[in-house]
């Protein structure tokens, strides 16, 4: 059977299908990229605040102290005032 006009064009590779997969690439690219950048932020975050949660910090003050002065010469990291407030706002809400 002779293959129709209509089916031979239709294998036939235009430039409009090269472009549909260049900007598929670019998409694919640029998502991934997005999240290899998300991931490394996170793992960056994370290795510099592990020598602060390990060493230096104090649970309970952290949880139960209502000051929050991490500027200060002695600098006190509380939630508890922080906590408290998100749950006031966030409750009736």
């Amino acid at each position: 059977m002779v293959p129709t006009p209509a089916e031979v064009s239709a294998d036939r590779r235009t430039f409009d299908w090269y472009v549909d997969k260049a900007a598929q690439y670019l998409m694919f690219l640029g998502g991934i990229s997005a999240i290899v950048f998300i991931l490394g932020i996170f793992l960056f975050i994370t290795k510099e605040g592990m020598g602060f949660v390990f060493n230096t910090m104090d649970v309970r003050e952290f949880l139960l102290s209502p000051a929050w002065r991490p500027t200060s010469d002695n600098a006190t990291f509380g939630t508890f005032a922080l906590i408290v407030g998100t749950a006031s706002v966030t409750g009736p809400a």
